[in-house]
């Protein structure tokens, strides 16, 4: 099942991924790369989605951007990479300080 979801996204949602709702397109990335059997493809995966994202002239990629990378950071964690992990958790915190009118999903 985990790699069908990886193949739905490249093969059917990357034609319109940039038309949904950004932060559910984050949800669904994140899902995705949870199926990942390598945790690095998993963390290269996402951060293409951050690319995808801040490159669209979109508002509000900010919530997006941080919940993924909040999954990078748990990755990173599975990978014992603790040093990097704090240090993305402390730049989540550090954004979601500075936001405003948060999208509760």
């Amino acid at each position: 099942a985990g790699d069908r979801l990886i193949q739905l996204y490249e093969n059917f949602i990357t034609d319109f991924e940039m038309k949904i709702n950004l932060l559910k397109l984050a949800h669904f990335a994140v899902i995705v790369s949870r199926q990942y059997s390598e945790k690095e493809a998993a963390i290269s995966y996402l951060q293409t989605v951050i690319e995808k994202l801040r490159s669209t002239r979109e508002m509000r990629i900010e919530e997006p951007i941080l919940y993924v990378r909040m999954q990078i950071a748990a990755f990173k964690l599975e990978q014992g990479d603790q040093k990097e992990c704090k240090k993305l958790l402390d730049e989540g915190k550090s954004t979601l300080d500075s936001m405003t009118d948060i999208d509760p999903s």
